[in-house]
């Protein structure tokens, strides 16, 4: 893991560390961050980008996808028989429970105020949920499309699945009021995204996108397949 300074300049602040997944405190101060050795189960670890003290286990019962609660809690991704859920515990890995009575599937992006976390989930409606860290009902965004927030939380992204390797894909900019984690969906999730489904909405070109407070700028991976051809002769 590298830490990015104001002067523009990398430094790495994790060595010795196959990262799985990470998150960032709201003070951006501390990353938790869960890795995995070959033939062992995963572990969950807490540092700090200062180096200020070691990076220190918290768990290496399996748990997965670590995000920061608004607390200061860690939530996570946990196994119960052939099913996952959401649990929680302290910052120093006590006091763990369970959230959600329902499973879930990865855990993907924790919203600004860490209130939601986006999530595939397995139920009558399924598809792209949004899970309250509260372990109410999830809401239902889309049948499986990857769902993020603007750092500054005044966007949500939604973004539509490509139709090929060559095609970036598309991704909805959905604009949300001061204070508003969601907007108005309708209980069935978004059907086909489009921006006039969502006024001040805009349409932009990539998919699982990570983005910036200016939907203009963001990031993503552009996949290319190439192929090598040959022509074999056939003989009678």
């Amino acid at each position: 893991m590298a830490h990015r300074h104001h002067s523009g300049k990398n430094e790495k602040v994790l060595s010795g560390f196959s990262i799985l997944e990470y998150d960032l405190s709201s003070d951006g101060k501390d990353p938790v961050f869960s890795t995995e050795k070959s033939g062992e189960v995963s572990q969950i670890w807490v540092a700090s980008l200062d180096r200020s003290s070691p990076p220190r286990l918290i768990s290496s019962s399996g748990e997965q996808s670590p995000h920061f609660g608004s607390d200061g809690q860690i939530f996570y991704r946990a196994a119960e028989g052939k099913t996952h859920f959401l649990g929680r515990m302290n910052r120093d890995g006590s006091n763990r429970s369970r959230v959600t009575p329902y499973s879930v599937g990865n855990l993907e992006f924790i919203s600004p105020d860490r209130s939601w976390i986006t999530a595939i989930v397995a139920n009558d409606t399924g598809g792209g949920m949004a899970v309250p860290v509260t372990g109410e009902a999830p809401r239902r965004i889309c049948g499986g499309c990857p769902v993020n927030w603007s750092p500054d939380g005044k966007f949500l992204y939604v973004g539509m699945q490509p139709d090929s390797l060559t095609d970036p894909g598309k991704t909805l900019a959905i604009p949300l009021a001061a204070g508003e984690i969601l907007p108005a969906i309708p209980d069935s999730g978004i059907e086909s995204p489009g921006s006039s489904t969502f006024p001040g909405s805009r349409m932009i070109n990539g998919y699982n996108v990570s983005p910036s407070p200016d939907p203009s700028i963001f990031a993503y991976v552009k996949t290319t397949m190439h192929r090598n051809l040959f022509r074999i002769p056939l003989r009678d």
